[in-house]
């Protein structure tokens, strides 16, 4: 199976070009869009061709260990599509991964598989690309209050001054959602925090409901020009 795989790779890499050449890391991309994938007619054939590309073996495993990283990507992308709950500590793992498009596509797994547990492992690390954080953030912020066990990798994301607006405010959406048990955090990042950092917590402190005490701060925060 996996030499008709390695060969199905080469064929595609040689013969398609429709995606700019086949890749493993095609499907986490196809995966990462919902399939939708420049047209329904391609997303079709991708669901046709991970079905016949089913590996029927230990994904956890190949996730883990198996030599060839295309490998390694398939299997990630195959246990998300079939919602594999025994492959969420392996890909968990594979974020450290020594190359990086396996490392991407476990973060893409995790998001679609979208458990708090794998959101805030995506959204805590850093070598799989801020844009795959951003998503996780924003998945955690549907969660609720539920999301509480991702405040700490939350809280790193708002602090993380080398990274995005986009990133820094799907971090504060996500606090807000999570509601009274992130204030703690908020408050630090109001007190301590770089410019950005104290404007989302604000921002979220706002969603919460500001302590009577705090109000001139987080408006000033909001609105600078504002008097305070």
């Amino acid at each position: 199976m996996f030499d008709y795989i390695k060969t199905w790779f080469r064929l595609q890499r040689r013969q398609d070009r429709r995606f700019g050449g086949e890749t493993a890391y095609r499907w986490a991309s196809a995966l990462n869009n919902d399939f939708a994938y420049f047209n329904d007619d391609a997303a079709v054939q991708l669901r046709h061709e991970l079905g016949e590309l089913a590996l029927g073996a230990d994904y956890p495993v190949l996730i883990s260990v198996h030599k060839e990283p295309d490998i390694r990507i398939l299997a990630c992308v195959l246990a998300a599509v079939d919602a594999r709950a025994d492959c969420h500590a392996a890909l968990v793992a594979a974020l450290s991964d020594p190359i990086e498009t396996v490392r991407r596509s476990a973060a893409i797994a995790l998001v679609k598989m979208n458990t708090v547990e794998g959101l805030a492992a995506v959204v805590a690390g850093h070598r799989h690309g801020h844009g795959i954080r951003t998503q996780a953030a924003f998945a955690l912020s549907k969660h609720g209050p539920a999301a509480l066990p991702a405040i700490p990798a939350l809280f790193a994301l708002i602090n993380h001054d080398d990274i995005n607006w986009r990133s820094h405010s799907a971090a504060g959406v996500a606090l807000g959602a999570i509601g009274q048990d992130a204030v703690p955090y908020l408050l630090i990042a109001i007190q301590n925090g770089s410019g950005r950092a104290r404007f989302q917590a604000a921002s979220a402190l706002k969603q919460i409901g500001v302590p009577n005490e705090l109000e001139s701060l987080v408006s000033q925060i909001l609105v600078p020009d504002s008097p305070g």
